[in-house]
């Protein structure tokens, strides 16, 4: 069963994007120049959770201290223009339980907006609904769970691991608080790694990232992050992720017998980007905006297949920003090599717009034997530039 978190994403008015339709499949990687519109996408996409209501209702409609207002996400910061997100997707339930659904957020910088939610059961008869504003419940105080081809539904557990109930007929009766748990369920299922990831620090303290939580408590997970660390940056690693008194978390690398935080920086990087797709639940979604910070052209390279592998290994969809020429030749090498069946990769290029400003986005087409119709643009004229500037200064002696 092929499950996409998100299989397609409309955008409107948000940020450098004033209109754009975007397909995507099990890896996808978005290039092109800087300001163009790349990271739009990802902040779209995580906008999506935060634009949710929260259990209480209420809406959470900017996402960190980034974005003090409407005019910072609206498209020319025109205040006149709705915003709208449009997400077409399924999570995986369970083995074998598939829900599919549509998500429209339209908001606007007064009324708050409304959110229409459409879900399926395995592509039986879907149930959909409306709401008049996102600060108000979902659905009524009457029917607050859902019913669909003769299904009830109800999800439970932990961060990375959710799981669903299905009742028939006339048995106990389980409910989906669409308010509650499918924003939340959105919350588990997306990583979420923006470009500036901070530092490791020698303890973190309490309240530490969920993802690096989960691996703590999870040996086999923490077994897996080691030797991802170790075949990424090419010598030993061991870290040891152990709680403190206090409640958060000490991070060592015993195999040198250092504190994490005293390391390579790449080293505290690559641990808050690899716990995020280790702790994901199957059918979650990554993101990643320019995994290639810190690292060497060769530890990009060997990361991108890392990051695949761990993908479809574990059902995962991948998304990652990048200006890096090794990231993008690593994914076609492995399609090349029949390790990324083409069908599982997109590639979308951006370039910025002029008059107005804007995101322009096109879908280059990747073959089998990984390559692309349209070429590669704009990833070699800074290098033949430079090569050309240093051979005329030979010239001259």
């Amino acid at each position: 069963m092929k499950i996409l978190l998100v299989k397609q994403l409309r955008i409107k008015n948000f940020k450098l994007i004033d209109e754009a339709e975007l397909a995507f499949s099990r890896v996808n990687v978005l290039i092109g120049p800087n300001g163009s519109g790349k990271s739009s996408v990802l902040h779209a996409l995580n906008a999506v959770r935060a634009l949710m209501p929260d259990a209480n209702g209420h809406p959470k409609l900017f996402l960190g201290d980034a974005w003090h207002s409407y005019g910072d996400i609206v498209y020319m910061h025109d205040y006149s223009r709705f915003i709208v997100l449009y997400v077409k997707g399924a999570l995986e339930l369970a083995k074998g339980v598939k829900m599919g659904y549509e998500l429209e957020l339209k908001v606007d910088s007064e009324k708050g907006g409304r959110s229409r939610l459409k879900l399926d059961v395995n592509e039986e008869d879907a149930w959909s609904f409306e709401n008049d504003a996102l600060s108000h419940p979902v659905g009524s105080g009457s029917k607050r769970g859902y019913e669909v081809g003769g299904c009830f539904v109800t999800l439970e557990g932990r961060y990375d691991n959710p799981m669903v109930s299905l009742y028939r007929g006339r048995r106990e009766r389980a409910t989906l608080l669409l308010r509650e748990d499918f924003s939340n369920l959105l919350e588990r299922y997306v990583g979420w790694c923006p470009a500036f990831r901070g530092k490791v620090e020698h303890v973190i303290p309490s309240s530490p990232p969920e993802p690096l939580k989960v691996v703590a408590g999870r040996p086999e997970l923490k077994e897996e992050l080691n030797k991802l660390l170790t075949e990424i940056l090419n010598f030993k690693s061991k870290v040891d992720i152990a709680s403190t008194v206090e409640g958060g978390l000490s991070l060592l690398n015993v195999a040198f017998r250092v504190n994490v935080a005293l390391e390579a920086f790449s080293m505290s990087q690559l641990l808050y980007m690899l716990p995020l797709g280790l702790a994901l639940p199957r059918g979650g979604l990554l993101l990643v905006e320019e995994p290639e910070i810190h690292l060497h052209p060769a530890a990009q390279a060997r990361l991108t297949e890392s990051l695949i592998k761990v993908a479809r290994e574990r059902n995962l969809q991948l998304i990652l920003t990048t200006h890096s020429e090794h990231i993008l030749f690593r994914v076609l090498t492995l399609v090349r090599e029949g390790v990324l069946p083409h069908s599982e990769l997109k590639i979308h290029y951006f370039e910025r717009g002029r008059d107005p400003p804007k995101a322009l986005i096109e879908e280059i087409k990747v073959n089998e034997r990984g390559e692309m119709d349209k070429g590669l643009r704009g990833f070699f004229e800074a290098e033949l530039d430079e090569f050309e500037r240093f051979i005329r200064a030979k010239a001259r002696g």
